[in-house]
């Protein structure tokens, strides 16, 4: 795995490597509060955090501060962990890129600023995360209608040759799937880490050019830790505009439209007919328009975020090193590599610990829509290998809450129960889930 200079020095100087690499270590990472006062220091010498790996005595030459210079070279010196981390996500394909890295998403650094992650991990086409799309974020009690909606509106999407940007959960995850029937582009945000999600096996090359899942969590990080908030914020950093589904006024995500709301990131759309529409309508959402609606017109909406600009590099920087990007203005404590923690005033601070990722029991169909609109373009062809892939996303998620026979695998992700057993079977051999012949019970393979 080939990451960049300026990402490998935040990696070593904020990273935990899944906890088990502390061990190694003299000293805790930085949290965001130190970071940001090395970021400010490094920023007033005209440096890069890389300059601190070729020669950390000398660059680190009047470093004075609570952080003792020792401290910053010993972290520094994991190159060891860091090649062992870096060498188990290659395998399971995962890659990681940084704010200093061109391919950074310029959406998420141009609304979040300080708040966006300083590194990114992800599975799939990095690409994706630079072309924008539509946002579709459900409540866990959206109805029967309101998930034939979004999924009528990720074909529509895809059809307009726009990417659907969601957390992939309960009716989110239908209507992903129906948009890559369609022949679209996903992004999923995910706030669990990326090995719990997918384990370690190597990823599906189906998945590139039309699905990309991304996580600022460390694919290792442990499962007591949630980051809802900061993927909520991606969820709305990463789109052009977002559609709102059922959202209840309880949880991370009426609390992460508020934000959106008030940051005004993107515009952001209801449907009348969902209970409490109007409460975000005041505080500035729009009513989607009755009958067709053509995504597009979603983006140029009133209040829709202006045309895209390539963020202003440090002016006094000839290598472009965003260090200003990189002071969080949020509140300090313990996060994934210094900057995920939520602001303290902020709602979505409340979402409890272990909250990663719920089971998804999401209906998985296979049967593409019958809707009589027609692409303007032939859709890609969805292979079996790509339909394998959204099932173990979707079993894994399902299998985290226990045990389960292959009727109830079928039942739960309305499917047929032949295919549930031929997909079973093929996710036993990958070793990610294994069979308990005496009871026909199928668990996660624990690594």
């Amino acid at each position: 795995m080939s990451i960049t200079l300026q990402t490998q020095a935040l990696l070593l100087l904020t990273g935990r490597f899944g906890g088990g690499a502390l061990a190694a270590a003299t000293h805790e990472p930085l949290d965001d509060t130190q970071w940001g006062r090395l970021a400010g220091w490094l920023k007033k010498r005209q440096l890069q955090p890389g300059d601190l790996l070729r020669d950390p005595d000398r660059y680190l030459d009047g470093w004075h501060d609570t952080v003792p210079a020792g401290r910053i070279v010993d972290l520094l010196g994991r190159h060891a962990a860091l090649s062992a981390c870096l060498e188990r996500w290659r395998i399971a394909g995962i890659w990681a890129i940084g704010r200093a890295d061109p391919d950074y998403p310029k959406r998420l650094k141009r609304r979040l600023r300080g708040d966006a992650p300083p590194v990114l991990f992800g599975v799939g086409d990095r690409a994706l995360l630079n072309r924008g799309g539509i946002a579709l974020i459900a409540g866990d009690e959206a109805t029967a209608d309101a998930g034939g909606f979004a999924t009528r509106l990720a074909e529509q999407a895809a059809t307009a040759g726009l990417s659907t940007i969601s957390a992939g959960r309960g009716i989110e995850g239908k209507a992903m799937l129906a948009g890559r029937a369609r022949g679209g582009a996903t992004i999923m945000v995910v706030a669990d880490a990326l090995l719990n999600l997918i384990g370690r096996q190597p990823a599906d090359p189906a998945m590139t050019g039309s699905l990309a899942l991304v996580s600022d969590r460390e694919p290792e990080a442990v499962p007591a830790v949630s980051s809802a908030s900061s993927a909520e914020r991606c969820l709305y950093g990463l789109s052009d505009a977002a559609v709102l589904v059922g959202v209840g006024r309880d949880g991370d995500r009426w609390a992460g439209a508020i934000e959106a709301l008030e940051r005004s990131w993107v515009p952001i759309w209801v449907r009348d007919a969902d209970h409490d529409a109007r409460r975000l309508m005041r505080v500035g959402a729009h009513a989607l328009p009755p009958g067709t609606i053509s995504p597009r017109t979603l983006l140029s909406a009133p209040g829709a975020a202006p045309a895209m600009t390539e963020p202003r590099p440090f002016a006094t920087d000839p290598s472009g090193f965003d260090h200003a990007g990189l002071v969080s203005t949020r509140a300090p404590g313990p996060s994934l590599v210094g900057f995920a923690e939520p602001q303290a005033s902020s709602p979505l601070r409340d979402r409890p610990a272990g909250d990663a990722i719920a089971p998804v029991r999401t209906p998985l169909r296979l049967v593409p829509s019958t809707r009589t609109a027609e692409p303007a373009a032939p859709p890609t062809p969805v292979g079996h290998a790509a339909l394998f892939d959204a099932f173990s996303v979707q079993l894994h998620a399902l299998l985290a809450s226990g045990p389960h026979t292959p009727e109830a695998v079928a039942h739960a992700l309305e499917i047929m129960p032949a295919q549930a057993q031929a997909w079973l079977s093929r996710a036993e051999q990958a070793g990610l889930v294994r069979l308990d012949l005496r009871n026909r019970l199928y668990r996660l393979c624990i690594r």
